[in-house]
């Protein structure tokens, strides 16, 4: 009667075999006409390619986020040099206001650092930029060389001491063009920051086909 008593392990076969696709998996294989032992060298095959297919997909999966993450860090590399190239267009602006009223050409000086700045972000920011965005950094280019002329007029008119002419040579010309560059920066900013908004969707998307795959990988 002990014997007759099925355990626990053929219990979980039956169910296996009774309620489950593995069940008509197994039939199917004991209905072959092959012998028991090239049936089990078979399956053992098949497992040793599925886990070599699965090692296989694996060194893809992560050489593709690799690629991905690089790409995201770049991204965000190009939308700090635009801030940054936006912060040295608010410091000069901010410097050249300070050098008309303190009348200090000291402070010229560091305009023209700010100047070199900005032009050192549009560099990093072009290379390996869209022909749109391109075009948009040669506009502020030609822009800037006009403040840049401004701001040695007004140099010089504060110091020969006119300082109201420099101001109004400021506010009729400089703060203008500082308006123009300022639209233009603001340009650059925004394309890049919608580039990295779609670097980080793809990051995304990559992990998550990433999950699926490997996830029918193990079902």
């Amino acid at each position: 009667p002990a014997a007759a008593t099925p355990g626990l392990s053929d219990r979980v076969a039956h169910l296996l075999l009774s309620h489950t696709p593995l069940g008509r998996l197994v039939h199917a294989v004991a209905r072959l006409r092959t012998s028991v032992h090239f049936k089990l060298l078979a399956g053992f095959l098949l497992v040793a390619i599925l886990v070599a297919v699965m090692g296989a997909v694996s060194l893809e999966i992560i050489s593709r986020m690799s690629t991905q993450s690089e790409a995201m860090h770049h991204a965000h590399a190009r939308v700090t040099s635009a801030r940054q190239a936006q912060h040295a267009l608010a410091m000069q602006m901010s410097y050249t206001a300070m050098a008309l009223i303190l009348r200090d050409e000291a402070t010229i000086g560091s305009i023209l650092r700010e100047n070199n700045r900005l032009n050192t972000m549009l560099a990093q920011i072009e290379d390996g930029a869209a022909a749109e965005e391109r075009e948009v950094i040669q506009r502020i280019r030609g822009a800037q060389g006009e403040v840049m002329a401004t701001v040695a007029d007004v140099a010089n008119l504060v110091r020969d001491g006119k300082v109201d002419q420099a101001m109004e040579l400021q506010l009729k010309s400089g703060y203008p063009l500082f308006q123009q560059v300022e639209g233009l920066v603001e340009q650059v900013v925004r394309i890049e920051e919608t580039n990295m908004a779609r670097e980080r969707e793809a990051t995304a998307l990559a992990n998550r086909h990433a999950f699926y795959l490997m996830g029918g990988f193990v079902i």
